[in-house]
């Protein structure tokens, strides 16, 4: 046994041992007393023996009841630790959650991150009586990073957990398991082993996560069969936010703007709130909408999801400029980083596109039906000849560019529309021909596939396509994708998987020409790809995503100014794109210089999964289910009335064996 505090123990009991035994050895004042009978000369005889010094002393169980609760009292204020052998061989991985949810404020005051890192502290200070002899720290939002790697110092962990900053970033829980899982494997193997057979000689490990269990994949994660604990650090669960905003201009008035936004609530009340519109900070329109709530309650018979979500369209404003879209709900809850959205709209402006084809009427006559683009045609040949004067600097001079069957050698940045070819880019290919295939799925939420029904658009061939797996798929056939969107390194491109006539360009290969809405495709390709009608509402931007930077030619450095008022240089070199990944905070970037002098990007949560802060009621990675343990709201509750109890209880007891003992 040791002591955190040995002179506690010798200060308490010298101030308080020495009075007592002291007062035993007080001497009585007697009074004389005439008597008539000496028949009480033998009780006084005694009496007088009691009260010698160490006659005193001698059986006198009060006294030695008094000196024992002195001295427990006494060896309380030391602190007592219990020491013994034991062989500790177990490792704690810690893992903190930084993510967007972890910013609502619970009704004690504090954030879900400082409750976070309490508990996580706590569970730092209990590592020895637990059994482990050493700890890994490791804070995640979208990306993991290991604070502290495995240590034996309680004090290293507990000041890397104070150093944990708050984010607005999603939570994504796989890139910390893993980092979890690597540090607790031993790269160690036996010399007898057989080849490819590591042995592991890692100690045990356990896996708290610090969390509120709103974790967007927390299904595709895998704990390897970890021991694994969940400390549920949430308890409250009213929010409402924007999860959706779309910003457009009509070709046909492309002075007007027109926005529209989704609010949901996530709570389990119903609400009524304002939803704002600002345009280059001038307020425009306000809208006030209910909100059912968002989580059935209890014995609930018609509770019914999407009265939660609500599509709010703001009136038709006249704005014939560039600026910044700004969306607001007017109510205060338990999370404000999803109480607004932004988007960068464009001025209206002449699109210019470029049909690069031996020939096509088809497509000519629909480019020629869009009377709102300057619209230029040539061959192969032509545009191989004349590269540096369409991409200049390496960047194509045309708003949007489409390549009929045919692919250039090196695809400059820009935007692209291409029909039976892949661009010529890693991670691009084609596969297998398919044969007398149809569209039976599409995607009609996405800006391209507006208008369009294409079912049992027929298809003679075409090959497979192979993608990058950040692509989206638009429209699907029998055998594979056969329209697909994919932005990447400062290009923005349509993949249209078959052709408009055969190899041989002799025969029609499909029948979608002949439909109406193979122009609704065309119009709806270039006004995105162009982004001259569209908002760039990157809601496509989420915390965590990269910016991707244009450069200008013989540009060093580029400035980012980020929504917190904090500046960094991006280094450019000899790079026409670069990319800035720091976007761990919502609201707006912008890029100083840049090939359009001055780039603006919106950064929005738009995330169900952070904006739905109630704590997780069953919390399961990887469909196994993993123990919860919620933290406990501290109370101050005062203990002087019992206390005072407690005094008059010995008081009584005192007076009860004093009494007793002075009878005759």
């Amino acid at each position: 046994m040791s002591f955190l505090s040995v002179w506690s123990i010798a200060i308490a009991a010298g101030l308080t041992v020495p009075p007592l035994v002291l007062l035993y050895f007080l001497k009585l004042r007697r009074q004389e007393k005439p008597v008539s009978s000496t028949i009480f000369w033998k009780r006084a005889i005694e009496d007088l023996q009691v009260n010698a010094p160490f006659q005193k002393l001698r059986r006198n169980l009060l006294l030695f009841l008094q000196l024992l609760v002195l001295l427990l009292c006494a060896v309380a204020l030391g602190r007592p630790l219990w020491q013994q052998s034991e062989n500790l061989n177990k490792s704690l991985i810690l893992l903190v959650d930084r993510s967007a949810s972890m910013n609502v404020r619970e009704p004690d005051g504090r954030t879900r991150l400082e409750r976070a890192k309490d508990e996580a502290l706590k569970a730092v200070a209990r590592m020895n009586d637990e059994g482990y002899d050493r700890g890994l720290l490791i804070a995640f939002n979208d990306r993991a990073s290991v604070i502290c790697p495995f240590t034996r110092s309680q004090p290293q962990l507990e000041r890397a957990i104070d150093s944990i900053t708050s984010s607005e970033g999603l939570s994504r829980l796989q890139e910390a398991m893993a980092l979890a899982q690597a540090h607790a494997q031993s790269e160690l193997m036996g010399r007898d082993a057989p080849p490819n057979s590591p042995i592991s000689t890692a100690p045990a490990a356990k896996i708290v996560l610090f969390s509120d269990g709103q974790i967007e994949d927390v299904a595709s994660v895998s704990s390897d069969k970890m021991q694994m604990e969940l400390i549920n650090v949430a308890v409250n669960n009213d929010n409402v936010g924007v999860v959706s905003l779309s910003a457009s201009r009509y070709y046909e008035r492309p002075e007007i703007l027109n926005v529209v936004a989704g609010v949901q609530n996530f709570g389990p009340d119903p609400v009524e709130l304002d939803v704002e519109l600002f345009v280059e900070g001038q307020h425009k329109d306000i809208k006030s909408i209910k909100l059912g709530p968002g989580v059935a309650p209890a014995n609930a018979e018609n509770f019914n999801a999407e009265d939660s979500l609500q599509i709010v369209s703001f009136d038709e404003v006249e704005f014939a400029g560039s600026g910044i879209i700004d969306v607001q709900i007017g109510r205060l809850d338990g999370l404000s980083v999803d109480n607004r959205a932004w988007a960068i709209i464009e001025p209206p402006r002449s699109v210019t596109a470029l049909l690069v084809s031996p020939g096509n009427l088809w497509l000519d006559r629909a480019m020629h039906a869009m009377d709102w683009v300057e619209f230029e045609k040539i061959s192969p040949e032509e545009y191989e000849q004349q590269q540096d004067d369409l991409n200049p600097a390496g960047r194509s001079r045309h708003d949007v560019v489409i390549f009929d069957g045919w692919r250039p050698g090196t695809l400059p940045l820009g935007n692209f529309l291409f029909f039976g070819v892949v661009p010529n880019l890693p991670g691009f290919g084609q596969g297998p021909t398919i044969e007398d295939d149809d569209v039976f799925n599409w995607d009609d939420t996405h800006p391209v596939m507006r208008f369009i029904e294409p079912q049992n658009i027929a298809i003679a061939q075409y090959q497979q396509l192979q993608l990058p797996i950040h692509a989206v798929s638009l429209m699907d056939g029998q055998g594979g994708t056969v329209v697909a969107a994919v932005n990447e390194q400062g290009r923005r491109m349509i993949l249209v998987a078959f052709g408009l006539f055969d190899a041989e360009r002799k025969y029609i290969n499909t029948d979608w020409p002949m439909r109406e809405h193979f122009v609704y495709f065309l119009s709806n390709a270039v006004q995105y790809l162009s982004g001259s009608v569209e908002a760039e509402v990157e809601a496509r931007l989420r915390p965590g995503d990269p910016l991707v930077v244009s450069a200008q030619p013989n540009t060093d450095s580029i400035d980012i100014s980020r929504p917190d008022q904090v500046t960094d240089q991006l280094t450019v070199g000899k790079l026409s794109t670069a990319h800035y990944g720091k976007t761990d905070r919502v609201g707006i970037y912008q890029a100083i210089p840049t090939a359009e002098g001055s780039t603006l990007y919106a950064v929005n949560l738009f995330s169900p999964t952070e904006s739905r802060i109630q704590p997780a009621a069953n919390f399961a990675i990887g469909g196994a289910a993993v123990e919860s343990r919620d933290v406990v709201l501290p109370v101050t509750r005062p203990l002087w009335s019992w206390l005072l109890v407690a005094v008059l209880a010995v008081l009584f007891l005192e007076w009860a064996v004093y009494s007793r003992r002075i009878l005759v």
